[in-house]
């Protein structure tokens, strides 16, 4: 086996991912946080009241930025 330089240091993932009430969405499909009625109801509601519009509900749910 190959040792590695001196200068390399190894990254290991996080798999803890966090849920803020900012980004309650993690972009996970398999995550709980898609089924967690809050959260759908808080987005519909920004929805309702003309806050976002459905693409950004959609991006928000995919945990990506709007």
């Amino acid at each position: 086996m190959q040792q590695y330089a001196d200068n390399f240091i190894p990254v290991i993932p996080d798999t803890n991912i966090c849920h803020t009430k900012e980004h309650p969405f993690c972009g996970d499909p398999t995550c709980l946080c898609y089924g967690d009625k809050d959260n759908i109801a808080a987005i519909n509601d920004a929805i309702n009241d003309g806050i976002i519009t459905p693409d950004d509900a959609t991006r928000i749910m995919k945990g990506k930025t709007v």
